[in-house]
């Protein structure tokens, strides 16, 4: 396989590279091409941010530090001629040779183009279509935007044994799944986007765990099962039938969530995770959330969450995803047109998030919520997947805490708050981004205040009968059951260690 043919939009067998690239992930590393090395190149505050009529302060940022990992940058995200001879000092005379050889680097008169952008991701590295293609075809395959960045921070990150990762694109979902499963499959409908996932996971030099299939969603892996599953899915509403492939989901927006969300049932295991980012249209007698667990067909075995980042004005959602051709008239019949389809579907507005859906025993009642968090930066939240686990835990009816055990507030813990009139209380957190206050009951927060990690179970029983709330019975299993249920309030809200 020549990689020249991934940027020139032809499709041929796949086969191994050329020559290893194996010696770019160290230069990129070195020379600090990195996303926060970026973000301080730049002076954004992340990756997703970045807003290409700013370009010209960019490169003007990128020339006033003259570094290693600002020519990098001013080649492969802001798509510039760079003299040569910097990027060999960076990368190498015979690393530069490789990349031309490639067709991933186009020697050009006083120097050189990038022929794909090359986006930093969690120490990782991985190739795309350029952003700024004056063309884009049916088969391009699409750059780590807003919703690539989302996802990757916010799926759990514990071991698993297999991962699946639908609408693979680049790869790098599958790729960041390989980094703690056993083994990964990646799946799309574009076998030019497979090309490129295969040549980032050569990158990473994950490819004998992250295998890539041809074929729509869940077809290529009848009959198989998964502990997590990942999904970047195409989740524009529109009427156009020509959009490409990687943006369009039909005119609801949700023709292909919809299909995600009914093969859980066969595909995830008990005790799995789908993590899947989304716009999602706002409609407003149907949340989200009650839509997922219409898919879903059930009612208990699934607890499900929905991280809400922000809203998204429809005119403004619009505009985004309309290419401007020129002609102002029929820009505007073209945006009228939208907006008639989403009057039609109801859609009052769209909201951009990611939805977690746990798999639980079928006599579990599971739970749905949605938490208004901020946007994730810099990095992957390592919170989201042990309170997946929390809620899972404290949620089930049959939980009883151990009656020798001691337990104490984890150290994500910031502060315990009372109101004095009415008894109640609030806990703040550390990271007010993803873990907002909690609001808890009068016994709740009179128990955490005794959660230092000297008391056992059966001491705080006996504490709590000692001394009763206000109009409770001082029994032995009065108490039990107070101090079990406030422990289980303390351990929904992600409290205890």
């Amino acid at each position: 396989m020549r990689i020249e043919n991934l940027v020139t939009h032809r499709v041929d067998s796949a086969g191994p590279l050329p020559t290893p690239l194996d010696f770019l992930p160290p230069r990129l590393r070195e020379a600090d091409y990195t996303e926060q090395g970026v973000l301080e190149v730049l002076g954004v505050p992340d990756l997703p941010f970045l807003q290409f009529r700013e370009i010209p302060g960019y490169l003007w940022r990128c020339r006033q530090e003259g570094s290693a990992r600002a020519d990098l940058t001013a080649l492969w995200l802001l798509g510039q001629k760079v003299p040569r001879d910097r990027i060999e000092a960076a990368l190498t005379d015979a690393g530069v040779e490789t990349l031309v050889q490639a067709g991933l680097l186009s020697s050009v008169p006083d120097g050189l183009i990038a022929r794909a952008d090359l986006h930093p991701c969690q120490d990782n590295w991985v190739f795309t279509d350029r952003v700024m293609a004056q063309v884009k075809y049916p088969s391009h395959v699409y750059e780590l935007g807003e919703d690539s960045y989302m996802l990757a921070r916010t799926t759990p990150r514990t071991p698993v044994g297999r991962a699946l990762d639908l609408c693979t694109g680049s790869g790098i979902h599958a790729i960041l799944a390989s980094q703690h499963a056993e083994s990964v499959v990646g799946v799309d409908l574009n076998p030019r986007a497979l090309r490129f996932a295969r040549l980032n996971a050569a990158l990473k030099g994950c490819e004998s765990r992250v295998e890539f299939r041809e074929g729509n969603l869940y077809e290529p892996v009848a009959g198989e099962t998964f502990d997590l599953i990942t999904v970047n899915p195409p989740f524009v509403p529109t009427p156009d039938r020509t959009m490409a492939i990687y943006r369009t989901g039909g005119e609801s927006g949700e023709d292909v969530v919809a299909q995600i969300f009914q093969g859980l049932e066969t595909h995830l295991v008990v005790g799995g995770t789908l993590a899947m980012v989304t716009n999602y249209p706002r409609i407003a007698d149907r949340p989200f959330l009650e839509r997922m667990r219409s898919w879903l067909g059930t009612n208990s075995g699934w607890g499900l969450t929905l991280l809400h980042f922000s809203d998204v004005p429809l005119g403004y959602f619009i505009t985004r995803h309309l290419p401007f051709t020129g002609d102002p008239q029929a820009y505007t019949s073209e945006f009228e047109r939208y907006l008639e389809s989403y009057r039609t579907h109801a859609i009052e507005g769209m909201a951009i998030g990611v939805a977690l859906a746990r798999r639980l025993r079928p006599d579990h009642p599971g739970w749905s919520e949605e938490r208004r968090v901020g946007m994730p930066l810099h990095g992957a939240v390592p919170t989201v997947g042990p309170w997946l686990d929390d809620k899972e835990r404290f949620g089930d009816p049959s939980w009883r805490p151990e009656m020798e055990s001691r337990p104490f507030l984890g150290s994500q813990v910031a502060g315990l708050w009372r109101d004095l009139l009415s008894g109640h209380g609030k806990a703040e957190f550390h990271d007010p981004t993803w873990n907002q206050p909690a609001w808890l009951s009068q016994g709740a927060i009179g128990l955490a205040e005794l959660l230092d990690g000297t008391r056992t179970v059966a001491e705080l029983i006996r504490h709590t009968e000692q001394t009763p709330p206000t109009g409770s019975e001082a029994t032995p299993e009065k108490a039990a059951e107070q101090v079990r249920e406030w422990l289980r309030e303390l351990g929904e809200n992600h409290l205890l260690n």
